[in-house]
């Protein structure tokens, strides 16, 4: 039982932390906020590629499928806030998507040797894909609700 508050303790720690470091970047200026997300944005791709690793493994029978499940709690939690993080500290979207597309990078280069590599390399480069497509959406959302408030 005491493992169990231990693991809720650091998952709230680290999103209070995540929470923190997203509020304080994005009312900074654009390079310090910019440092931010992309170091909380690799942290989420980092997070993210052990829970799809751990899947692909899972699915080649390479680990018991219930060694992954609180694993992959853990990993996806921690990954799902750094994201969230990342994408609330309103960086620029290449800061955002430029550690997925290095971290796949990285996945595909080591695909020959580790075949589910492959799989994270491709999830990977798709988690990219929608984080640079998610953030330009909110970018563009933000331009226009500055440009129609009245100057006063």
């Amino acid at each position: 039982m005491a493992n169990l508050f231990i693991w809720l303790g650091t998952l709230s720690v680290v999103i209070v932390v995540v929470i923190g470091v997203a509020k304080w970047a994005s009312a900074t200026s654009v390079g310090p906020r910019n440092c931010a997300t992309f170091l909380m944005a690799a942290g989420a791709s980092y997070c993210a590629s052990f829970v799809v690793d751990m899947w692909a493994q899972a699915a080649l029978d390479n680990m018991p499928a219930r060694n992954v499940v609180m694993p992959s709690i853990t990993w996806l939690t921690f990954a799902l806030a750094l994201g969230g993080g990342a994408l609330a500290a309103r960086g620029s979207a290449y800061a955002i998507g430029l550690p997925f597309a290095l971290n796949a990078l990285l996945a595909l280069a080591v695909s020959g040797v580790h075949p589910q590599n492959l799989t994270v390399g491709l999830v990977l480069f798709l988690l990219a894909v929608i984080a640079v497509l998610l953030r330009r959406q909110t970018e563009r959302k933000q331009l226009e609700a500055s440009r129609a408030q009245p100057v006063a």
